[in-house]
């Protein structure tokens, strides 16, 4: 697994659901429903997460499906334990127990583990074993 490789992709992963969870909180139609805000999320996490281990995997870098994607869930909750939530989160009066602790941040990790690796066997260790 390429390392630099690996950081910029996860730090890109974070940016892009950062911005789409900054966007979701202010948006006239979603800012005022957590459901709505939750299946945009975990949409937008999806793409992320395909995108991600598309640029991870471009030029025929390698590494297990699983370690990338576990690595692309690390990085991201490591910036939203320093960005996210005690700049954006506990002004609102949120906390991290209850960021850590939110039903939707299990059903998105294991988006990001499945859409990971099943991206690895399905294209990048296809190409490899041609």
């Amino acid at each position: 697994m390429k390392i630099q490789r690996v950081i910029f992709t996860g730090l890109f992963n974070w940016v892009a659901t950062f911005s789409i969870f900054i966007t979701l909180m202010f948006l006239p139609f979603t800012k005022d429903s957590l459901m709505l805000q939750n299946l945009f999320f975990v949409i937008a996490i999806a793409i992320f997460a395909y995108v991600t281990a598309a640029l991870y995997y471009k030029n025929g870098h390698t590494g297990n499906g699983l370690a990338v994607g576990l690595a692309h869930l690390v990085i991201p909750l490591l910036m939203d334990s320093i960005i996210t939530i005690p700049f954006i989160l506990i002004p609102y009066g949120s906390s991290y127990q209850e960021f850590f602790t939110n039903p939707i941040l299990l059903p998105i990790t294991a988006e990001v583990l499945v859409i990971t690796y099943a991206y690895w066997r399905l294209k990048a260790k296809a190409s490899f074993s041609n």
